[in-house]
């Protein structure tokens, strides 16, 4: 049975008047839904062209075409399912079904500086399914409207919009400047764990430099699920939507990870030219951010060399043991102008068992100190 998102692809390429309900709906930035807001997109392009033609007013355009695309986005369908947790990762949720997907979450883990959430995605047999190239949008907040992430899997420009759609509905206030600017994470990544029998498992993973606020709620919410491909003969990314659905998961917090606390970490021997101002250790990893000249402009000029030579550097310039000379997994190392940012695979249990040493290399010479409590 053919899929039937790719045969409403392939005749709006070639009818008439869906391309038309297309250019008309550039008007409020979406596509014509029914005939009611068909009818409404045309009364708000006759509305727009008087006010731009006669009043010459662009804010008052602008205004309306803002609140036809909040209009769409509150339209879409959504509904909220809560999970209960019953023991470290796993959480009791039932499927949500839409347009012949499933989905629900399936496990989580949180603390102060990272969050992975692993989602279930079930197809029907009639929907296209490649997990190479599966990919949605998602976001995630928690019940006091703090905005965790936004992911946004579509290159195309109108979809920008939707970190700002969302921060209306939760009444955020951003700067229109920087609308990412007050997310918690730094980071996210969305990484496939097992696929099979139309099934795709996956995990998002978020970190924080600087840790996310204490919650009993968390919020996902996914949407545009489809597939991007790589055109190699016109250089670009095909997107294919097989949902215009939107889910929302709310999970519970345990009361194992909401209760759970850092190590705040120092050295004890000082290192020259090194000043941490967070070495924090949790249940997921040991975060440092300190100032170093040095190290800092190391980093930045690792553009001027080969990638296994840089590689190689970063292990070396800052790197973690325990008290066997074990090293600990490094997971990234950034810097900006002097301050260094690093995570370590390191976590509470292992200095409850061991100890733990930061080494620091400078002009070829290593400086260890101990890492201990504050």
């Amino acid at each position: 049975m053919p899929n039937k998102y790719l045969k409403e692809y392939i005749e709006s390429k070639n009818n008439k008047e869906t391309n038309y309900n297309e250019i008309l709906s550039k008007v409020k930035g979406g596509s014509v839904m029914n005939v009611f807001r068909f009818r409404f997109a045309r009364i708000l392009a006759t509305v727009a062209m008087l006010l731009v033609v006669f009043v010459g007013i662009p804010n008052v355009y602008a205004y309306i075409k803002w609140n036809a695309e909040f209009t769409e986005f509150m339209e879409m369908p959504r509904e909220t399912i809560t999970g209960t947790k019953i023991d470290e990762e796993q959480v009791e949720m039932g499927y949500i079904e839409k347009g012949g997907i499933k989905a629900r979450v399936e496990s989580l883990v949180a603390s102060d500086d990272e969050i992975r959430i692993k989602l279930a995605f079930e197809f029907d047999e009639d929907i296209e399914v490649n997990s190479r190239t599966f990919t949605y949008s998602y976001a995630v907040y928690d019940e006091n409207h703090n905005v965790y992430t936004l992911y946004n899997s579509s290159m195309n420009t109108k979809k920008d919009k939707v970190p700002e759609l969302i921060y209306r509905e939760l009444g955020v206030k951003y700067d229109k400047n920087d609308v990412h600017g007050i997310l918690y994470a730094n980071a996210n990544s969305m990484e496939n764990i097992s696929a099979e029998n139309r099934k795709i498992v996956n995990q998002i993973r978020l970190s924080s430099l600087k840790g996310f606020p204490k919650a009993r709620k968390i919020y996902v919410r996914i949407f545009d699920l489809g597939y991007n491909f790589l055109n190699l003969d016109e250089k670009k990314i095909d997107e294919f939507n097989i949902s215009k659905d939107n889910w929302i998961f709310e999970i519970d917090i345990p009361d194992k990870f909401y209760y759970s606390t850092s190590y705040d970490l120092k050295l004890k021997n000082e290192i020259d030219g090194f000043t941490p101002t967070k070495m924090k250790l949790s249940d997921t990893g040991f975060i440092i951010l300190a100032e170093d000249k040095y190290i800092a402009e190391k980093l930045q000029n690792g553009h001027k060399m080969e990638a296994e030579e840089f590689t190689k550097m970063q292990k070396e310039l800052m790197y973690v043991t325990d008290g066997n000379g074990n090293r600990v997994l490094l997971i990234n190392i950034t810097s900006t102008e002097n301050e260094v940012n690093a995570k370590f695979f390191a976590t509470k249990q292992i200095l409850n068992e061991n100890k733990l040493f930061l080494n620091v290399t400078k002009n070829g010479k290593v400086y260890t100190s101990e890492l201990i409590k504050e």
